[in-house]
């Protein structure tokens, strides 16, 4: 069907689109932040073709909210066209999309998805690698547009790489998804091979100390937690217990002899140190997380109708103040409260909330039917649905491919071994 072609082109894009603004069309990197968009309208356009275009309160809420939002811009706001439609694209645009790929996506289009995370993560590590101990001017280091750099600052004379994304925040969540993945096809072996998940465990847990980011650490903590309810609820894991010993036992084994590892951990020991002591103590990045959550509502100033969508984010900031910044702050809510207003932005903030509550819910439930795909997926992509900076389009991405496949596993249960092995 049309539909995965482009839900699997969505995916890929996902994954790739900042390769090609780096270093394939340097020259296009604008144009191709929204490359994704394009397959957005046509995957809509399909849907409403073949009757699949969701209508429920999620997408009417994102309508509305599109539409008063929009007048409130233009008439009490910035008033600035272009970067209302960034702000629309940032904010409603692939809200739908969560529910078209939840009701369209087959159990192939979802095998070729978990397993391509998995493969992709591969070759990802060993671009991460070289990116880790070449130095920031390097080719492989080019940033976006082909100038500067896309590393960003780490300790002991290493820089954070960004992979084939734009930046860091894509690598973190690349790989916790293919985390996600690898701990799904752990417990059911039509997914993947033994070999296959022996060599992606092995690129997944030495990537985690290349990218000397917290971010990933805590991501992937937080879904190898969330698979503890796997233990408990899914129904015959104990069948799996072979399997899991070899499979952690071989890919822990392996890349803990990887030439880099001990200096890797070194590096992010340090980067952790570093950080704890910038923020005052060990508590301080959740301290930094909770301010991110409560800070909006306890210290911004009510204001009715705000500065207009797409003014808090830095391509808006570009266009309306003539350099690019957090103008309304960097956290999410922060700019959702200043570009909708007290009002529109905390009913956007409930929808979100609500969304995620409902998408945890789904995957507690499927548990109980041996299908832990969508509470693992669930881990993964929670809070990038909740509190997300859905400005920044990678996040975005992963977002909604997320919520969509959160929707789809439970809709679908795992793939079919046939179909696996020919998505494979």
């Amino acid at each position: 069907m049309v539909i995965q072609r482009l839900i699997i082109l969505y995916f890929l894009l996902l994954i790739f689109e900042g390769a090609l603004r780096k270093w394939f069309l340097p020259g296009l990197a604008t144009p191709l932040l929204v490359v994704r968009d394009p397959v957005v309208l046509l995957i809509y356009l399909v849907a409403l073709r073949q009757g699949l275009f969701p209508i429920n309160s999620w997408v009417g809420g994102a309508v509305l909210l599109s539409v008063v939002a929009s007048l409130l811009t233009l008439t009490v706001g910035h008033g600035n066209p272009i970067v209302l439609a960034y702000g629309l694209r940032a904010n409603f645009l692939q809200i739908p999309l969560i529910f078209v790929i939840g009701q369209a996506m087959d159990r192939r289009t979802l095998g070729f998805i978990v397993s391509g995370l998995l493969w992709l993560s591969i070759p990802m590590t060993i671009l991460i690698a070289v990116q880790y101990f070449s130095p920031p001017e390097a080719q492989v280091n080019i940033g976006v547009g082909g100038e500067g750099t896309a590393s960003f600052d780490g300790v002991g004379g290493r820089n954070r790489p960004s992979g084939t994304f734009s930046f860091i925040t894509g690598v973190s969540a690349f790989y916790t998804f293919a985390f996600a993945a690898w701990l799904t096809a752990l417990f059911d072996k039509r997914l993947a091979s033994p070999m296959l998940l022996a060599v992606s465990g092995v690129a997944i847990l030495g990537a985690i100390p290349l990218s000397i980011s917290r971010m990933l650490l805590i991501s992937v903590a937080l879904v190898a937690l969330g698979s503890a309810a796997v233990f408990i609820r899914l129904p015959g894991w104990s069948r799996t217990v072979p399997r899991l010993i070899f499979v952690v036992g071989f890919s822990g084994l392996m890349t803990s002899q990887l030439p880099f590892f001990d200096e890797a951990v070194n590096i992010m020991e340090l980067r952790i140190n570093e950080a704890s002591r910038i923020e005052g103590g060990n508590t301080g990045f959740i301290q930094r997380v909770w301010m991110d959550l409560s800070g909006p509502f306890m210290h911004r100033e009510f204001n009715p109708t705000g500065a207009g969508l797409g003014a808090g984010t830095q391509g808006g900031a570009q266009l309306l103040h003539g350099e690019r910044g957090f103008y309304g702050g960097e956290g999410e809510w922060w700019r959702l409260l200043y570009e909708l207003g007290t009002v529109l932005g905390t009913f956007f903030i409930i929808m979100r909330f609500w969304l995620t509550v409902k998408l945890g819910l789904c995957g507690w439930r499927m548990l109980a039917t041996a299908n832990p795909l969508p509470w693992l997926f669930f881990f993964a992509c929670g809070f990038l649905v909740l509190n997300g900076q859905w400005g920044q389009p990678t996040a975005l991405g992963f977002a909604i491919l997320g919520a969509g496949i959160i929707i789809a596993g439970a809709r679908l249960g795992l793939p079919d071994e046939d179909e696996t092995n020919t998505a494979q």
